[in-house]
């Protein structure tokens, strides 16, 4: 009896004092395969009694509170440790959503929770990381496009913008503003547009639409076009994303049909922008 009180009056203290902790975590991406993706971490551990077992360490990734992983050390030594963390692909579409409809703004958590093995019992200790994502993926300003006719401009689009839309767990929406400038002296009729988007060399949107606008001899008016994105799509282009080293290329091509009397033709719009990312890559302990 006296030998199980003295037992448990270690475990206690053990418990409430000198449990091991996580004091930094550096983290980096590992294997990429079409179904999950591994993000590794490297923690520093201070570990008051080295001596005494470190059973594993347990990690859950969350984005804006939505669990994406789970993971455990792959490897333990005395005062550092490798956590391996694997978020299946088809969660990125998730993860997407919410970021895009927290305006490209979340909060990335990694709990931790290290248990050591004293006398048959599992002591236990837990640490938050975190850091908060930021992005401007479709912004985009594109150059005025002019449509000529011998040699004279009749008809531009000026002030041509991308931006971010509303988004669905279905489609990203990408909102496509200018100006339409008849410079002419004959009305300008916009009778349709095609458009195709490329993440990463996928095509992750293309749409044609019918279009009846007209712009008369001298006059400017607003235009906007909303473009769509297949979010089924998000985790092939995902892949592609994270074996960049978190760099990806968007290619947006559009053409706008025209006709002008009995001209017609059609206004090419091709841009590229490339976008970075840095998940993971400055966690803080709170």
């Amino acid at each position: 009896m006296r030998l199980l009180i003295v037992s448990l009056s270690v475990v206690i203290v053990i418990s409430g004092c000198i449990q091991p902790e996580v004091t930094e975590m550096n983290a980096y991406w590992g294997n990429i395969t079409e179904s999950y993706s591994e993000l590794k971490a490297e923690v520093m551990l201070d570990n008051p009694l080295p001596f005494l077992p470190l059973k594993d360490i347990e990690s859950t990734v969350y984005i804006n509170g939505i669990e994406i992983a789970q993971g455990h050390a792959e490897k333990i030594e005395t005062n550092k440790a490798i956590l391996n963390m694997k978020i299946d692909n088809e969660r990125i579409r998730d993860l997407w959503v919410s970021h895009m409809k927290s305006n490209e703004t979340s909060e990335m958590v990694i709990k931790v929770r290290t248990i050591t093995d004293i006398f048959v019992t599992d002591i236990e200790s837990s640490e938050k990381f975190t850091e908060t994502l930021k992005t401007d993926i479709f912004r985009m300003n594109i150059d005025d496009i002019e449509f000529k006719a011998a040699g004279k401009e009749i008809f531009a689009i000026e002030d041509i913008e991308l931006n971010r839309g509303e988004v669905s767990n279905l489609v990203t929406e990408v909102v496509m503003s200018s100006k339409l400038v008849n410079s002419g002296i004959l009305d300008v009729e916009i009778t349709g547009i095609d458009y195709e988007i490329t993440i990463n060399d996928v095509l992750a949107g293309k749409g044609s639409n019918n279009l009846d606008i007209t712009v008369r001899t001298g006059e400017t008016k607003d235009f906007e076009i909303v473009l769509f994105l297949d979010n089924k799509k998000i985790p092939e282009w995902w892949i592609k994303h994270l074996k960049n080293g978190e760099r990806s290329k968007i290619l947006l091509k559009a053409k706008i049909y025209v006709r002008t009397g009995i001209l017609e033709g059609a206004v090419i719009i091709e841009q590229e922008k490339t976008f970075t990312t840095n998940i993971a890559g400055s966690l803080t302990r709170i």
